[in-house]
């Protein structure tokens, strides 16, 4: 997923776009887009409902490489508040 991010996050500074990058391991998420401080980094926890549409909702596109557990949820709740979604899952 960091080639995905470094893409991204070029793309987004290009195109004059907000990203916005989670991951369960806020740490990790740092890391990856500490070459980017345009970039948000934010601790994202699929499990939750509360915790997961927060960020959904302020998303134009949602691009999920969670694991295939949550592509449900993350699918529904998409689908629910209109929001695109891209995921590695087929």
């Amino acid at each position: 997923a960091t080639c995905l991010i470094e893409h991204l996050a070029q793309e987004s500074l290009r195109n004059d776009r907000q990203l916005t990058v989670g991951d369960s391991v806020l740490p990790l998420v740092e890391k990856k887009t500490a070459a980017f401080p345009h970039v948000n980094a934010v601790e994202f926890d699929a499990y939750e409902q509360k915790h997961r549409e927060k960020y959904l909702s302020q998303a134009d596109v949602v691009i999920s490489m969670m694991p295939t557990v949550t592509h449900t949820d993350i699918a529904r709740a998409c689908v629910r508040m209109g929001k695109h979604l891209i995921t590695a899952s087929y």
